[in-house]
């Protein structure tokens, strides 16, 4: 798969209570607070040719976009979810259905495909984590990898996680239909 390095590409939540986008600490700032206790669909769309390379939306509508001044580099890499890959910065709420995609997807594909799970795995789905592993919480000491629905073998390892109870562990994720694509 496409991912972005060179220093770090961070979506967070930060000072206004919305979503933001960082790569090497330079920054795009959400305006809609997602901080509400309710489930809230958020992308991020990188399109180098574009002419705002960087693309917030959430619950399927545009947000914000604009560029970065930060040269943005492509490559393989690892992901981390949850916190920044240099480990600080961990994410205190819940996470389900992070998609990675080697195409920047458009406003339509976005807001058609938010709520849906996908049961076809398009080619350029490179990274699909569905987060349905286990009993939300329950006892599940035992399920410590997260697995890739995109058959790419981009299965991810659980760190930090009781894995037992209410909290640090798995739990009921959005509603979503069984989508085709």
């Amino acid at each position: 798969g496409t991912f972005i390095t060179g220093g770090r590409f961070t979506l967070n939540l930060l000072w206004s209570n919305s979503i933001r986008i960082e790569v090497g600490g330079n920054g795009l700032s959400g305006t809609l607070a997602v901080n509400d206790g309710v489930w809230h669909h958020v992308a991020v769309v990188y399109n180098p040719l574009a002419t705002n390379d960087y693309s917030l939306y959430i619950d399927g509508v545009l947000n914000v976009s604009g560029n970065l001044t930060v040269t943005t580099s492509t490559s393989t890499g690892n992901v981390v979810i949850g916190q920044r890959i240099d480990g600080n910065g961990k994410f205190d709420g819940a996470i389900d259905e992070v998609r990675i995609w080697n195409v920047a997807r458009t406003a339509s594909e976005i807001a058609n495909n938010m709520n849906s799970e996908f049961c076809v795995i398009p080619t350029s789905l490179k990274a699909y984590y569905k987060f349905n592993q286990g009993v939300a919480s329950g006892t599940n000491t035992g399920l410590t990898s997260l697995t890739d629905n995109s058959g790419n073998s981009g299965n991810g390892t659980l760190n930090g996680f009781s894995l037992s109870g209410g909290s640090s562990n798995w739990v009921t994720g959005a509603t979503l239909s069984q989508g085709n694509l």
